[in-house]
């Protein structure tokens, strides 16, 4: 919790809310700050709520300037890692007015979401819920919530012993080859198609280490025009 209540020290929170901090009855910490919250989840991720987004404000802001935003933010926050942007989602709303009107209101942007992924030796990681940072920022500029899931990274090359599972070696370093390895007999008789543009090789944080693997998605053709997409993900070793 102490590296939790630094960074919400650096944004902005009173160091009162964490003396009366409590826990919800899915186990999650709950830290308050006047309006501010933070959950500390049970699977380690954190949510800082901030601000409430500006929902009148229907001036969009450039994805540049929220992107610079939260790059300062992320930057002052001395995090400790190589975090880089990877996506941006633009958030809208639409619906019906206050006053009731009976008529639909105009859709409008409403903040920024700029998606951050850790960055090691030139790899980042395949996973989408464990290991980022998002940062969100409305159109005032203001930053309204920070979704933090990363992981203390340790250079295990200066420790004498590597204390995390010990994975079989594979032999030869093609990546396409594990991956149809990795699939073979699954699907029975079923036609499989490694879908190439989604071939990524990055560090998997789902478990308690963090283990280089190749992640694909395959195209699964049972006949009969019936198809689905399978994610495989099989760890990369030495050979």
């Amino acid at each position: 919790m102490a590296e939790v209540q630094r960074i919400a020290g650096e944004l902005g929170f009173a160091r009162k809310g964490f003396d009366e901090a409590g826990i919800d009855p899915a186990g999650n910490i709950i830290v308050t700050s006047g309006d501010r919250k933070v959950v500390v989840r049970s699977d380690g991720s954190r949510d800082y709520m901030l601000e409430t987004v500006n929902l009148d404000n229907r001036q969009a802001i450039s994805v540049a300037k929220a992107r610079q935003i939260a790059e300062d933010t992320v930057r002052g926050l001395n995090l400790g890692q190589d975090l880089k942007v990877d996506t941006i989602r633009v958030g809208h709303t639409a619906g019906g007015t206050n006053a009731g009107s009976g008529q639909f209101d105009k859709g409008h942007p409403t903040d920024v979401g700029v998606f951050f992924r850790p960055v090691i030796d030139g790899l980042s990681n395949v996973n989408h819920d464990h290991g980022n940072l998002m940062v969100s920022v409305d159109n005032d500029g203001t930053v309204t919530s920070l979704r933090d899931t990363t992981r203390p990274i340790a250079d295990i090359r200066k420790i004498d012993a590597f204390s995390g599972p010990k994975l079989p070696r594979q032999k030869g370093g093609d990546i396409t080859k594990l991956l149809h390895d990795g699939i073979k007999g699954r699907y029975g008789r079923a036609k499989v198609t490694l879908l190439s543009d989604t071939v990524s090789v990055g560090y998997d944080f789902s478990g308690k280490t963090g283990n280089l693997v190749a992640q694909a998605l395959f195209d699964i053709d049972f006949g009969h025009n019936m198809h689905k997409q399978a994610q495989i993900r099989v760890p990369v070793t030495a050979a």
